[in-house]
Order: structure tokens, then C-alpha cells, then sequence
């Protein structure tokens, strides 16, 4: 486990830190929806990590994450309802981490009844959900923003994951692999806005919540050296 350096433990005390964590529901009909496997885990244990270090952490998180009722909290279900809370929010926030899994689209519409089972196929058009980070971040001003990209292995994923970076507005990246959904652990590489890189391997997720908050604080405290 990582140890964060006294110093970093200083800068982060006291800052109000904005996570969103989980998977969104995107919904087909009163009781089918559209979603993905993330299970909040490592944005909870992000904001365990803040909080040790005296952050004031607050959690925008989807329908069935665990352990959300030990932090201030609020649940949502769609991408929309994600976006909404995280503008809300931000405006007075320090940092922002962007750890949920969004959906990236939602069905056209949603039936106000069950759709019943017969044999014919049916269809349902998808459209693009809105972006959350990249919105939310359109807005940054002092707010130190870290988002994290789910990308294939290898030289292509690094490379999409940076192109991420700069066009999110974001000043970390957090780049992991589907390996990652439903586990404990997570195979990361932490991304910074001056191009360097830094592979953590395959470590446990509390392990790397650790390191994402030591080197936001390393990055926090040159930022502030005159």
C-alpha cells in the first residue's frame, strides 16, 4: 500500500472533491435498461483515499453502489441525471474525478409499459448520450480534473487515452482495461497533461486509488510553488 507523503497528505486536507462512481441505466421500458458491468469500486475507494487525508469528498453515484450511504451522496440513474448533479456540484468543487462508467448512448425513447415477449425481433434505436466529463469540465476554472478511459491494451489505448485527456480538459487520466469492471483490481496507467506516464501494473483498487491521490497532490503542490 501506498503511504502518502505527509506534505501531499496537507495539500489535500480540507479540499472538497467531487467523484462519480458506477455504472448509469439507461432505460427500454419501466424495467429493462441498457447498462455496463463497472461496480462503483474504485471510485469508492477514491473517495475513501480523500477522505483519510481530510478532503471533503461528495459522490455522484449510480443505482447500486455499495457502501454510498458512509459519504455524502447522491444516487442517479441515467447519464442525463449524472450530468445534472455533476454540474450542480462543481462550481464549488476543487477536484473533480470522473471514475463512473457512462453509458454512451440511451435509447430513442423509453415505454411507459413492460414491452411484452413474443417472437418477432424488435429494434430500438440508440442515440449518443452527453458526455459528462467533457461538460462538466467545460466549465473548469481552478479544479483540478482527472477522468479515466476504458481502452484496449497496448500503444493504441495510450494513445486514445491522451487524445482524451486534451480534449476533456482534463489535467490526469486514468487509463485501465475491461479487465478491470467487476474486480478488485484494476491495470492502470495514470496519464499527466505534460506528456509523461506512469504504469502502475496490476495492482488492487485501494492500492491505486492511493497512488491517483498521491499524484494529484504531487501536481497540486507544483502548481502552487511561485
Amino acid at each position: 500500500m501506498t503511504r502518502l507523503n505527509p506534505k501531499f497528505r496537507s495539500v489535500l486536507q480540507g479540499k472538497k472533491v467531487l467523484i462519480t462512481a458506477g455504472a448509469t441505466r439507461e432505460y427500454l421500458d419501466p424495467v429493462r435498461f441498457i447498462s455496463n458491468a463497472s461496480s462503483g469500486k474504485m471510485g469508492l475507494a477514491i473517495a475513501r483515499s480523500f477522505r483519510s487525508c481530510g478532503a471533503k469528498v461528495f459522490l455522484v453515484a449510480g443505482q447500486g453502489v455499495p457502501e454510498f450511504l458512509k459519504f455524502p451522496a447522491c444516487i442517479v440513474t441515467s447519464a442525463r441525471d449524472m450530468l445534472e448533479e455533476s454540474q450542480k456540484r462543481f462550481p464549488r468543487s476543487d477536484i473533480f474525478v470522473a471514475a463512473a462508467a457512462v453509458s454512451d448512448y440511451r435509447p430513442e425513447s423509453c415505454g411507459r409499459k413492460k414491452i411484452s415477449r413474443n417472437r418477432d425481433p424488435i429494434s430500438v434505436r440508440l442515440i449518443p448520450n452527453p458526455d459528462v466529463l467533457a461538460t462538466v469540465t467545460r466549465k473548469k476554472k481552478n479544479q483540478f480534473c482527472v477522468g479515466f478511459a476504458l481502452e484496449d491494451e497496448g500503444h493504441s489505448g495510450l494513445r486514445k487515452a491522451r487524445s482524451k485527456m486534451q480534449t476533456k480538459n482534463c489535467d490526469m487520466m486514468v487509463l485501465n482495461t475491461v479487465s478491470s469492471l467487476e474486480s478488485d483490481h484494476i491495470d492502470a496507467t495514470i496519464l499527466f497533461a505534460d506528456g509523461s506516464s506512469r504504469s502502475l501494473g496490476k495492482v488492487k483498487k485501494s492500492q491505486c486509488a492511493q497512488e491517483i491521490c498521491q499524484s494529484i497532490a504531487h501536481q497540486l503542490n507544483k502548481k502552487s510553488r511561485p
